[in-house]
């Protein structure tokens, strides 16, 4: 029986660490990101494009005149800016309070996290400070919503012309006072086709008058691909619709391209993000038995390609398709595992898979 546990023990002892193998994804903050969607419809014969404004207010100027030629972007007419432009400030000066409440939130969160790993406060207390920085953030992204709001109104009291073309009709003063989508011009691109489109709700916040976007032809000839700009956007959808209209010129369709034709247009829109984010993907992910979102991160590599990872908690600001974007908790060049997470511990010896790793969204 000596002999049979001593040859045991030297099994045991030959016996290697069996490491387990993960995938990694360098972490790069992101600044902005170009996200394109496209949608279908047809053209048809351009008509007179009717101009109006998309907020209320009295005409400050009135540019134009009825057979006045106008080039792209020309000034149209102008609404009285200070009411909107105050609106601005005090978005600027809501956003600037929300981020100075959730910087002393997240310092609060920091310091009852500490306080709580050594039973120093009570649960409650504790509770009571994650809720806090989690809303503090929250109210941080809905005082940076208003400001876009706010800007994009402000931005809204000026009327430009969309395409170049002919005024067929001007139908306001100046200090008259128009509603939003009361038509004060009408605009004639003669020889021109446009597309018409149905946009579902849930895309509309890409669509502005004046957007720039590319349309592809694929009943033309060589698939051609031309620019166009948004003319018209509707503001609510028609009777038992879900879909919204929308209008956009074809700046220099090509001469085969004839009314009726299937039209493939494409949206792009280009979020920013103060501060930067880091993307990650959702299984990168994981949540402890508190509720606090965790990933883990890929130490120095010891000459046996092995190292050990590290548990980092972290702070999401929302997801976008299938990532979440990291505004705390994570640094530039950090390695973060993104596969396997629910079967590491902190501290545990891992092998790092050479192959392709997984970076932030297109």
């Amino acid at each position: 029986s000596c002999i049979v546990l001593a040859l045991a023990c030297n099994a045991l002892d030959d016996t290697e660490e069996i490491l387990r193998t993960v995938r990694t994804t360098e972490a790069r903050p992101v600044v902005e990101m170009v996200s394109e969607q496209t949608f279908t419809g047809f053209t048809r014969a351009a008509v007179d494009t009717r101009l109006s404004f998309r907020v209320s207010g009295n005409v400050e100027e009135m540019q134009v005149t009825e057979g006045q030629e106008v080039t792209a972007g020309a000034l149209v007419a102008v609404l009285e800016k200070e009411d909107y432009a105050l609106k601005v400030e005090q978005a600027r000066a809501g956003l600037a309070q929300a981020r100075a409440v959730h910087e002393e939130a997240a310092l609060t969160k920091e310091r009852m996290d500490a306080l709580y790993e050594e039973e120093a406060v009570s649960r409650s207390a504790y509770d009571s400070a994650r809720t806090a920085a989690r809303a503090a953030l929250a109210n941080v992204e809905a005082a940076r919503r208003q400001l876009t709001l706010a800007e994009r109104r402000l931005g809204y009291t000026t009327l430009e012309a969309p395409t170049s073309g002919y005024i067929t009709y001007v139908g306001t003063e100046e200090g008259e006072n128009v509603a939003p989508g009361q038509v004060i011009a009408a605009l004639s691109a003669e020889g021109q086709l446009e597309v018409v489109l149905a946009i579902p709700a849930g895309a509309t916040g890409l669509v502005d008058v004046g957007a720039q976007v590319i349309i592809a032809l694929p009943e033309v000839s060589n698939d051609a691909q031309c620019e166009g700009v948004v003319t018209q956007a509707g503001e609510s959808p028609p009777p038992l619709q879900a879909t919204y209209p929308v209008v956009v010129q074809i700046l220099d369709p090509p001469e085969d391209a004839l009314p009726g034709m299937a039209a493939e247009v494409t949206f792009r829109e280009v979020r920013a993000y103060d501060p930067p984010r880091f993307f990650l993907p959702l299984h990168a992910v994981g949540e402890d038995r508190r509720g606090d979102r965790f990933v883990f991160v890929i130490g120095d590599t010891d000459e046996q390609g092995a190292a050990k990872v590290a548990m980092r908690v972290v702070e999401i600001a929302e997801r976008v398709g299938d990532q979440l974007a990291i505004v705390g908790g994570l640094s530039e060049g950090d390695r973060v595992v993104t596969r396997g997470v629910s079967q590491l511990d902190d501290g545990m010896r891992v092998l790092v898979d050479a192959g392709e790793s997984e970076g932030p969204p297109a």
